[in-house]
């Protein structure tokens, strides 16, 4: 079963640093370690996890229901996984 831990991740853009919150597959949940995120079809790179928060380590079933509880609150959806918009 894979699990998931959510994570801070930043991502330097032209307008400055953007900040989101997305719940990883675990084995990409260390501090320092480049992604790349899936939106619309597309692959993303430049995020950096810079935080990890172990006590939210949920299985793919509980983190695909809390992206969608997040998304009613203006939230989008990056790579099946809960994203707020950038900041």
């Amino acid at each position: 079963m894979q699990m998931y831990t959510q994570c801070k991740i930043v991502r330097k853009t032209n307008e400055g640093l953007c900040e989101d919150i997305a719940f990883i597959p675990i084995e990409f949940a260390r501090i320092g370690r480049n992604i790349r995120i899936k939106k619309d079809n597309e692959w993303i790179d430049g995020w950096t996890v810079s935080e990890v928060y172990k006590s939210s380590t949920v299985t793919e079933t509980v983190a695909l229901k809390a992206q969608n509880e997040y998304r009613d609150y203006g939230t989008e959806e990056i790579a099946g996984r809960t994203s707020r918009k950038d900041l």
